[in-house]
């Protein structure tokens, strides 16, 4: 984008700046909105930790362009100061999702010809044990082998 839409009071407005993109690789930026958003916070946090502002760079979208810069700027502060902070499990996650040789289908197709039977003969009778509870109309849960327990020892 050319020149972004300046925000903020009249005498002195603020706009998003191109060159932030350089130094946070997480940034997008949405146009519709004009507002900015954390690419590995919004597609990989699974719920807000309840924190005042959490939701900034997810749902709302981060608008104040003179909190950036400066002594306190907010994208380093959403950032955390370690790699243990919310934003640093996600930007791991990012990474992790990213790498091909993790993925579950790059994993089967590395599984020798035992090891895919094996995992066969485990999930068709695990089948089967499903079937037969169902049958049997017991629980899929729970463990009771007390003296009053009318299924004891069923497998």
């Amino acid at each position: 984008m050319p020149e972004y839409p300046k925000s903020g009071p009249d005498d002195h407005p603020q706009r998003f700046q191109s060159k932030w993109f350089k130094t946070f690789n997480w940034l997008e930026y949405s146009p519709t909105t004009d507002a900015a958003y954390c690419f590995s916070c919004f597609f990989f946090e699974k719920k807000s930790f309840g924190k005042f502002g959490s939701d900034t760079f997810t749902a709302q979208g981060f608008k104040n362009w003179k909190r950036i810069g400066g002594k306190i700027c907010a994208f380093e502060t959403h950032m955390g100061k370690d790699i243990n902070s919310a934003h640093g499990y996600y930007v791991q996650s990012w990474k992790d999702f990213k790498n091909l040789k993790s993925h579950i289908d790059t994993l089967l197709e590395n599984l020798t010809p035992k090891q895919n039977a094996d995992n066969r003969l485990r999930l068709g009778a695990s089948i089967e044990v499903v079937r037969w509870l169902t049958f049997q109309k017991c629980a899929f849960r729970g463990h009771d082998e007390s003296a009053k327990s009318k299924i004891k020892e069923i497998f």
